[in-house]
């Protein structure tokens, strides 16, 4: 599986709207809504122009107290949320396949 490095928040068309601890993107252009929960809005009000991914993880370990033991399995997690992203057209990725 190739691993994402690197993202960038592709923004066309898209309102966005903070509802508690989450966040509501409108796409417009895809007609869609896309609720993020918190972790998830985490990651996302961090993603800017060719944000390393190791970055975001390290953001995630530290909001979380996420011990050795459980970060591959977090890594794993945040992979999973940028391909999300990435497949609902809200971030490009560039990947490479040494995962």
């Amino acid at each position: 599986m190739a691993k994402i490095v690197y993202c960038s928040k592709t923004d066309d068309g898209m309102l966005i709207d903070a509802v508690e601890d989450n966040i509501l993107i409108y796409d417009e252009i895809g007609g869609k809504v896309h609720v993020l929960n918190s972790t998830s809005k985490l990651i996302w009000d961090n993603i800017y122009e060719n944000t390393k991914v190791e970055d975001l993880e390290n953001l995630i370990f530290d909001s979380y107290d996420i011990k050795d033991e459980e970060k591959e399995s977090v890594r794993q997690d945040i992979q999973e949320i940028l391909n999300s992203f990435a497949q609902n057209n809200l971030i490009s990725i560039k990947k490479i396949n040494d995962w």
